[in-house]
């Protein structure tokens, strides 16, 4: 669904999706090399990047699914199976305790926070 109600797919970037809610979320590309991105060597931008995962991953409101083409992320490889099953599109209240648990995962310096 299109943020105005109709139908369609909006695109957004990691960037663009902060403060936005839709009811489905596909993150595509979460690799390494991209996410990170392979500029991000410092600290502060793998922090960044990190954040903006994290922004990404919380923008779903009732199903999120994540894909990668090569090897996972660093950030998604440890959240395991409960990513990889989230694009069975389970039920709400599943869905939403496993975001829980991604909230938790990528939270270690505070992107809840500041997202």
């Amino acid at each position: 669904m299109a943020g105005n109600g109709g139908a369609g797919v909006e695109l957004a970037t990691f960037h663009r999706a902060k403060g936005l809610e839709w009811d489905t979320v596909w993150v595509v590309g979460a690799e390494e090399g991209v996410v990170p991105i392979a500029s991000a060597v410092s600290p502060a931008a793998l922090a960044e990047e990190q954040r903006l995962l994290y922004v990404a991953l919380t923008r779903a409101g009732d199903e999120l699914a994540v894909s990668w083409a090569g090897q996972p992320s660093r950030w998604i490889a440890p959240l395991g199976a409960s990513v990889d099953t989230l694009s069975a599109r389970p039920p709400v209240a599943e869905a939403r305790r496993r975001f829980a648990r991604i909230r938790e995962a990528l939270d270690p310096a505070g992107a809840a926070r500041t997202a």
